[in-house]
């Protein structure tokens, strides 16, 4: 097998550019990760076209996913987990599958049965798609994250906001199974411009996301993420009175007033607006997720 693409054979690196384009950036870029790994992977075999790719490259790069997850089973650097290793093959396999749409190749080696036989045994779906963390581990981050909020807030000359606003972040993450992406700001993806105060309705119990099906959506918000979101609603209230003289008065009284509310519970009013701190600025009207 040449590296030269012989005739009208695309090279798999220029039918990787083809595919991705159009696509969203968040998608595109896993694309390029994943597939171009793969590629890359082939070139080390001497397959360097579309043409080149055939049911034993497929097997082989199969087989070679297996061993990643029996390397991960066993606490290896490289290794991997099923879920991963299926969704790997079938981020390849799509991309074949198009080369196929636009008769660049006549079919998806990746398709054939004694490609995926080799593959590690498939993850059942409700192991596949949890999104939810394990007790444990939530009780873990929330146990950390509640103690670092209540130091701050109980602490004088420190700004409680960015100890409040990642409780808040850890408890929508960890009770409502919403995924990062669907809540936070991203520079890469103009969709996605993350939550704002109005998707949040704390007495509803719900919050609209932009889901991964790219539709905006509700999703309930139980009570252990109403608490931290609602103190982080009163902590950004507009303070009482005239703004402070000096940008030195402004965070004195930016940390006074955080803790005096977040201690206090006062809700904050209906055209509160947020930011990163409080001060006469205009604020935004997000909770301060993001970007990432």
């Amino acid at each position: 097998m040449s590296a030269d693409a012989p005739g009208n054979s695309r090279r798999l690196s220029d039918a990787l550019d083809e595919f991705v384009d159009g696509k969203s950036p968040n998608y595109a870029a896993n694309l390029q990760r994943v597939v171009g790994k793969w590629i890359d992977w082939c070139a080390d075999r001497d397959v360097h076209t579309l043409d080149d790719v055939e049911v034993q490259t497929m097997a082989r790069y199969a087989d070679h996913l297996t061993r990643r997850v029996r390397a991960g089973q066993a606490d290896a650097d490289d290794g991997i987990a099923a879920s991963s290793a299926w969704t790997y093959y079938s981020q390849i396999s799509a991309f074949l599958s198009w080369a196929t749409k636009w008769e660049y190749i006549p079919e998806n080696p990746a398709n054939k049965g004694r490609a995926k036989d080799q593959l590690p045994p498939k993850p059942s779906g409700n192991d596949h798609e949890r999104q939810f963390w394990q007790p444990e581990q939530r009780q873990a981050l929330m146990k950390y994250l509640d103690e670092r909020a209540r130091k701050a807030i109980h602490t004088d000359d420190v700004d409680a906001f960015e100890p409040v606003r990642d409780r808040a972040l850890g408890a929508v993450l960890a009770y409502t199974g919403v995924r990062g992406a669907e809540i936070l700001a991203d520079r890469h993806d103009p969709r996605r411009t993350g939550i704002t105060w109005a998707d949040v309705d704390l007495g509803g119990g719900t919050i609209t996301v932009l889901g991964k099906n790219q539709q905006v959506e509700p999703t309930p918000l139980p009570a252990q993420a109403v608490e931290p979101l609602s103190r982080l609603q009163t902590l950004l209230s507009s303070p009482d009175g005239d703004c402070p003289s000096s940008p030195r008065d402004t965070r004195r009284r930016s940390m006074r007033t955080s803790r005096r509310r977040a201690t206090t519970g006062r809700t904050a009013t209906r055209g509160s607006s947020l930011s990163t701190r409080v001060s006469c600025r205009r604020r935004s009207q997000r909770p301060g997720f993001g970007p990432y």
